[in-house]
């Protein structure tokens, strides 16, 4: 009898455990600390692992199908706790950078010892907390050795506002007004540019690109706007660089940037 209860206590609490488990990644989507979501996941397996066994699912008329079985069965219960792990990790929002970030930002930026061009830092003129936050990697590049305009974020106002980060590289001259909203120009590609994209992906952020030429060919202009839902969300310049990375491995005694 003691034996039994021990079971059905055990099988109580692991299944109330793995509920519980779905429940919070369900409700907290989004919300939950990166670091409690993997933790929830490995808890909600080893619940609905231990449900599993002690309902006898595993378990098969012969031999040979135990091992089958149990692979199903075990396999179907990291499936769904993966999935809800993935649906509930939140997306990346706008912060100040912990030491560990602030080390994986500086690292591609100190690898490039060569033409590194000029840092200009600019945000939206009535956007006060995007210019805090915009702030904080004055010291960022110029502890990796880069040199930043004026030493200060700057104030703009554009005629097109814009979400998210954006690089913005220099043009000899824009398309023509009233071509195709397709159409668009050449731009160099510039180690710099590569490099300052790098160290924003190493931190999670996925920033855009953009033309100016309003500015000397040899800065590079690192555009905050307001935040996006999901800094880490794709963009353009997130395909570019895929594409190039993909090259380089293609072909890999061509010097690409």
């Amino acid at each position: 009898m003691a034996k039994k209860e021990t079971r059905n206590l055990l099988l109580g609490l692991s299944w109330s455990a793995g509920i519980g488990v779905v429940i919070t990644l369900i409700a907290g989507a989004g919300a939950i600390p990166r670091w409690a979501v993997p933790v929830l996941g490995a808890i909600g397996f080893v619940s609905f692992s231990i449900v599993a066994v002690l309902h006898g699912w595993l378990r098969a008329p012969y031999w040979f199908g135990t091992p089958i079985r149990a692979t199903l069965v075990l396999g179907a219960a990291a499936v769904l706790m993966f999935f809800l792990c993935w649906k509930a990790w939140p997306p990346v929002r706008r912060h100040i950078l912990a030491d560990a970030e602030r080390t994986l930002f500086e690292e591609p930026l100190k690898k490039q010892t060569d033409d590194r061009y000029e840092i200009q830092l600019t945000c939206p003129s009535a956007d006060e907390p995007t210019c805090v936050y915009a702030a904080q990697f004055i010291t960022l590049f110029r502890e990796a050795g880069w040199k930043v305009q004026n030493n200060q974020v700057q104030r703009v106002i554009l005629g097109v506002p814009y979400s998210g980060i954006r690089l913005f590289s220099y043009v000899e001259k824009y398309p023509e007004p009233d071509a195709p909203a397709d159409t668009g120009v050449w731009t160099k590609v510039s180690p710099s540019l590569v490099t300052v994209y790098r160290s924003f992906h190493a931190i999670g952020i996925e920033p855009d690109g953009g033309i100016r030429n309003d500015i000397k060919e040899n800065v590079l202009t690192v555009y905050f706007g307001s935040e996006k839902a999901d800094e880490s969300e794709p963009t353009d310049m997130t395909k570019l660089y895929g594409q190039l990375s993909d090259a380089k491995r293609q072909y890999p005694n061509v010097k690409l940037p």
